[in-house]
């Protein structure tokens, strides 16, 4: 059995319960349809329920966790167990919502599990209707509390969602002691439906309240404040250089449309095919990957570095777990092809489609 997952007991379809029946009964033709599923799996607790480094482990084990099973298995059960996070992504699933409701901590086994795969898809399938624009807003990666992403929606990518587990450290630092939520006036602005709001005191926090918010941190969780304070930091400068390349990408663009040539037929100018422009359309199709690729690099490496001079718990199994388990960042066509002949008689019928070019939602926003 696996060690880092809950026990599964049963699961069932409740009859008379599929919004197909209803619409249907309305007249009223919607993509695709939902019936009620009720799960029954083994009781977990809060991860609040831990501190110090305790919760960082059990935190970390979200992250990534060991498995002693086949793919197959693996893939037969998702809906029903709680994966780790990095191994999701090295087989092209993604969870759609890291948040602090969707850690739990098993008591018996000890180990931390990530929890409700309501909106996780398998990237290699068409994307299901309404599994865009996911996510928890005080957790979401800065990029995504923009109007782009919220408005036209666009793909997500690993280093949204780790950047989703980093957010939880803060917030719970500064939020709990002794199992119980508090209030911390630079956490509580968080807590908002704004996507606006909750981008800009994000910002503020990582950028200027890093140093005024260690003093705020409860006696459960100062040991590890220096934990939060780093990756945030990492946060701050990860977003910082790509807003950096975004803008010099926007003034290269435009230095190279201005050295057009006239359409002879319409009297337009038309932007020549030179190789600058080229080398910034290679550039974005690269980005996305690069992005998720870099903070990987330094959320593992910051980890590795610090994490193992600490006696206990022991991190090494778990910083060797998340070497191993690195996730997969780019899908490509002969991939995609691999995963469905190798689980499609799992899936169903459906053959793979030719994806459309992803919208990052960072470009976008650019644009």
């Amino acid at each position: 059995m696996f060690n880092y997952l809950p026990k599964f007991y049963f699961y069932g379809d409740v009859e008379g319960t599929s919004t197909q029946r209803v619409r249907s009964m309305v007249r009223r033709r919607w993509k695709g349809h939902r019936t009620m599923r009720i799960i029954g799996m083994k009781r977990l607790k809060k991860i609040t329920t831990l501190k110090g480094w305790e919760f960082v482990k059990a935190w970390l084990e979200g992250v990534v966790c060991k498995l002693n099973s086949s793919e197959k298995h693996i893939l037969v059960m998702m809906h029903y167990f709680c994966l780790g996070h990095s191994f999701l992504w090295k087989n092209f699933i993604e969870h759609g919502d890291p948040s602090l409701n969707n850690l739990m901590y098993d008591e018996e086994t000890g180990c931390g599990v990530l929890t409700d795969f309501d909106l996780s898809l398998l990237q290699w399938e068409p994307r299901v209707f309404g599994t865009d624009r996911t996510g928890t807003i005080p957790f979401m990666a800065l990029h995504l509390l923009q109007k782009a992403y919220w408005n036209e929606g666009g793909e997500r990518y690993y280093h949204h969602e780790l950047e989703s587990f980093v957010w939880i450290l803060p917030y719970v630092f500064l939020l709990y002691q002794n199992s119980k939520r508090g209030r911390n006036s630079l956490i509580d602005a968080w807590r908002t439906s704004d996507y606006n709001v909750c981008f800009e005191k994000k910002w503020a926090f990582c950028s200027n309240e890093l140093l005024n918010a260690k003093s705020m941190v409860g006696a459960d969780f100062k040991d590890c404040w220096w934990l939060a304070d780093a990756l945030c930091g990492v946060v701050r400068d990860r977003f910082n250089a790509i807003a950096s390349f975004l803008n010099s990408e926007r003034i290269a663009e435009r230095a190279v449309s201005q050295a057009g040539h006239v359409d002879v037929k319409t009297g337009r100018v038309k932007p020549k095919r030179t190789r600058q422009v080229e080398t910034v359309e290679k550039v974005k199709e690269e980005l996305p990957i690069d992005r998720s690729n870099a903070l990987w690099k330094k959320f593992y490496s910051l980890l590795d570095s610090n994490l193992g001079d600490i006696a206990s718990p022991d991190f090494e199994p778990l910083l060797d777990c998340l070497e191993y388990f690195k996730p997969s960042f780019e899908l490509t066509n002969e991939k995609r092809k691999e995963l469905y002949d190798k689980y499609g008689d799992i899936l169903g019928p459906t053959r793979p489609t030719e994806p459309s070019k992803p919208v990052d939602p960072i470009d976008s926003a650019a644009s």
